[in-house]
């Protein structure tokens, strides 16, 4: 069964409320189909620098959910606004395949 990895690098302003919002933003993604795993990373060197390693189902899983992300109109400040943003790119383009 093929899966997918995701992996988004982004930097905060501030590391708490990037904490806070980085722990209310994980149960809208873990209802998106597809959703397999998510293991977060706060830099040790900068606690602004944030890692969010997901597993999907599927590359079309990992894609269909950075375009929801991109397109939520009620979606925290933290979540991109637009799929051109660096943000949106990392999780509908890079991605990582893996054959398990």
């Amino acid at each position: 069964m093929a899966h997918c990895i995701e992996v988004v690098v982004y930097k905060v302003k501030n590391a708490q409320s990037g904490q806070l919002a980085r722990r209310a933003v994980r149960p809208h993604i873990e209802d998106f189909p597809g959703f397999l795993g998510w293991q977060a990373v706060t830099s040790t060197e900068d606690p602004t620098s944030f890692t969010g390693i997901v597993t999907w189902k599927s590359p079309a899983d990992a894609k269909a959910a950075g375009e929801k992300i991109c397109r939520t109109p009620t979606a925290p400040p933290s979540w991109p606004k637009s799929p051109k943003s660096s943000a949106c790119g990392i999780m509908c383009e890079n991605i990582l395949h893996r054959r398990a």
